[in-house]
């Protein structure tokens, strides 16, 4: 252990003695920093440490990694610390006067690590009881549900962390000001980002109704037993349909903004096209191929999660001209949140709508909305095509 002050009392902070510590020389100015050498490289994963009082913990804090201590890495950067998180009967608490500080990162090789104390106090000084490194464990998930991305419970999610260096945790860690939150309380639910490579993992009693939830949301999911536990995996909502149309033979327009219309099938989901005010009955969306495809599903997604279209009629015609209605049927799939307590979700409007009928032959598609919404526009970020298996 080294130090930039006090270095020969650096020792005192892994002597595993909770009576001694080392610590800063005046009250906390920046720049301090503390560095421990793991006399081998280690997958380090987690860092934690014990103050002498819960005041002397960083103003904010900057934890450094390096293998050869001449590279250096920033594994995290915390600006402003107050103290940590955490979830009680659904709810986030913060425990500013517990000084135990925690830092999680992705299993990162290192020898060397280095905690950089930023900010200042008038009073208080920067202090280290005992200082603690984990390295991953090794492990994985079952190979059956490849998981790289998993929401779960503080406790599960900390013990797969650990065994698995592939697999990286929601973010769960938010800032807390001297009075309470920074920002609602809704926004300290993260976005349940249901992608591939990401699961969720769930007490089995809890399974049943975890799975409904998300079959609710019109969320593809496979099951696995994991001991105890249950894993949701991500499924592809597509997988039941056919190949997609690819973009470049696409032909848009539309009722509203029909030049903007080309934005919803050009393969950068940054770019939209909308109705350019609250979606209204009648408003509709022309897809054009160059030739009859046997059609079977269209996907619409959309980034802006309050501008899904609140009721479609759907038309297909083999000459551009004559049109037909076609029996379809929507599922949307709802935007979540993970609220972080058990398996608790929470609304957060619709990222996509599936739209699929019985095969056909066809040279056109025509979505009309049969209703609308006071305030929201009808927008796509990304519209595809598919053919019937």
């Amino acid at each position: 252990m080294t130090a930039s002050e006090n270095d020969y009392a650096a020792r005192r902070a892994i002597d595993r003695d909770i009576e001694t510590l080392w610590g800063t020389a005046r009250p906390r100015r920046g720049g301090e920093w503390l560095e421990v050498d793991l006399g081998a490289v280690e997958p380090v994963a987690l860092v934690r440490w014990l103050p002498g009082t819960y005041q002397e913990v960083p103003s904010g804090f900057r934890l450094e990694s390096s293998v050869d201590r001449s590279r250096w890495q920033v594994l995290v950067e915390v600006p402003r610390y107050v103290g940590p998180l955490y979830w009680s009967a659904g709810h986030p608490i913060g425990r500013i006067r517990s000084g135990r500080v925690e830092v999680r990162v992705s299993p990162t090789p290192a020898r060397y690590l280095r905690i950089i104390q930023l900010g200042s106090d008038a009073v208080w000084p920067w202090t280290v009881r005992e200082l603690f490194v984990y390295r991953a464990r090794d492990g994985s998930l079952p190979p059956a549900a490849p998981v790289v991305r998993l929401y779960a419970d503080h406790g599960w999610a900390s013990q797969v962390a650990l065994a698995d260096p592939a697999v990286r945790m929601a973010p769960a860690n938010r800032y807390l000001d001297a009075y309470g939150l920074e920002d609602s309380a809704r926004n300290l639910w993260p976005s349940f980002d249901w992608s591939p490579g990401t699961g969720a993992l769930v007490d089995t009693a809890e399974a049943p109704g975890f799975g409904a939830t998300l079959a609710a949301g019109g969320l593809a999911f496979t099951p696995q037993a994991v001991g105890p536990l249950t894993l949701f995996a991500y499924a592809s909502p597509i997988a039941s349909m056919g190949p997609a149309v690819p973009i470049p033979s696409l032909r848009l327009t539309a009722s509203r903004r029909p030049k903007a219309a080309t934005l919803a099938a050009d393969g950068r989901p940054e770019t939209r096209w909308s109705t350019g005010r609250p979606q209204a009955p009648g408003d509709w969306l022309r897809v054009d191929l160059p030739g009859p495809r046997r059609l079977a599903a269209v996907r619409l997604w959309s980034a802006s999660r309050t501008d899904w279209p609140r009721g479609l009629a759907v038309e297909g015609s083999r000459d551009g001209v004559t049109w037909r209605p076609l029996e379809a049927r929507l599922r949307r799939e709802r935007a979540l949140r993970w609220v972080g307590i058990g398996a608790l979700l929470a609304g957060d409007g619709v990222d996509a709508v599936d739209v699929t009928f019985e095969p056909a032959e066809l040279t056109a598609l025509r979505l009309t909305l049969t209703r609308g919404d006071p305030v929201f526009d009808w927008s796509v970020h990304e519209l595809t095509v598919h053919e019937a298996r």
